[in-house]
């Protein structure tokens, strides 16, 4: 028999449980077929604006009638996921119905020769663990061929973060309702403790709070090219862990925004246009505010300048006989 209060999901099992770390802190993954970073990956103030007033961070970006923005944006992070995991095999020959025979020979070079072993484990980005997809730029070279660049943001673990919380949730749920049927007092056979151990441990392995101090947010730049009615193929691409190319204050923005939004199982984008309309409506408030703290102290001033010139009046003296 268990008491339900606080405590029981850490004590309620009699034997110790021994908790395992499973998820390792990134390595500092950083390559390019280039060498060299190809962007910065930051959030575009123009996507920005979009993404508040519109809720799509890529509204109207794509000017051409013959490209679907959504079938080219799920193709764009399968290509992702498939490119990266196949370079963590160093599957070159898997890669050539993806890259351009440039791109190929910039990946043997850049990334082949100088990518350490110890790395390549931690090279591929799972489609799940993304949580922020959107397009950085679009060109048109000529009238046949059309180039863009995607930035996807992940972070390892996520998918499995997202599950165990729903699990830990669900665990907590069927605690409160089997205890609420007999006065807060779990009686046996209610919860299977081997399960709750396992949910338990799981949640203390891969909850959001500790994937996201182990690992940090990884950033992808691919470059898409399509000439005329041929395939889309990568031109070129750079992964990074954020921790080499943003400051420590993007960094943790970014972290506290996913933090968030795992636990109130948020979309990403609907967060970040609620967060722009918030911050928004806070500036035209206190906008507001200094206007009306100028306009206040500019109605006292002329107040106190008409008294001044009011000139007191002056009355006749009375002479005693």
């Amino acid at each position: 028999m268990l008491c339900c209060n606080r405590k029981l999901l850490c004590n309620s099992c009699s034997t110790k449980i021994v908790i395992q770390t499973r998820n390792k802190s990134s390595t500092n993954v950083f390559f390019s077929t280039s060498g060299k970073a190809l962007s910065s990956c930051k959030f575009p103030i123009s996507s920005n604006f979009h993404m508040t007033v519109t809720g799509d961070p890529d509204f109207r970006i794509i000017k051409s009638d013959d490209i679907n923005h959504a079938s080219f944006m799920a193709g764009a992070k399968r290509a992702v996921e498939e490119v990266s995991n196949r370079l963590s095999r160093r599957d070159i020959a898997g890669l050539n119905d993806l890259v351009t025979t440039q791109c190929l020979d910039d990946i043997r070079k850049n990334i082949l020769e100088k990518l350490p072993m110890e790395q390549y484990p931690d090279v591929p980005v799972h489609a799940k663990d993304v949580f922020l997809h959107f397009i950085h730029s679009y060109k048109v070279l000529d009238n046949d061929t059309v180039r863009i660049s995607t930035v996807t943001y992940s972070l390892p673990g996520l998918a499995k973060s997202k599950q165990v919380w729903e699990q830990y949730k669900s665990l907590k749920n069927d605690i409160h309702h089997h205890a609420s049927k007999n006065k807060g007092i779990l009686q046996k056979g209610d919860i299977n403790s081997r399960e709750m151990r396992r949910k338990l441990e799981e949640y203390d392995d891969f909850g959001i709070s500790k994937v996201l101090t182990g690992n940090e947010i990884i950033a992808t730049y691919y470059t898409f090219e399509k000439s005329g009615a041929s395939n889309w193929k990568v031109v070129q691409f750079s992964h990074a862990d954020t921790g080499k190319i943003w400051n420590i204050i993007r960094r943790h923005l970014w972290k506290g925004r996913l933090h968030l939004v795992v636990n109130e199982e948020l979309k990403f984008e609907k967060y970040i246009r609620m967060e722009n309309i918030i911050v928004l409506l806070s500036f035209i408030f206190a906008v507001y505010l200094q206007y009306l703290a100028i306009r206040i102290g500019s109605k006292y001033e002329e107040q106190d300048q008409q008294a001044e010139n009011i000139i007191p009046p002056v009355f006749p003296t009375q002479q005693r006989s």
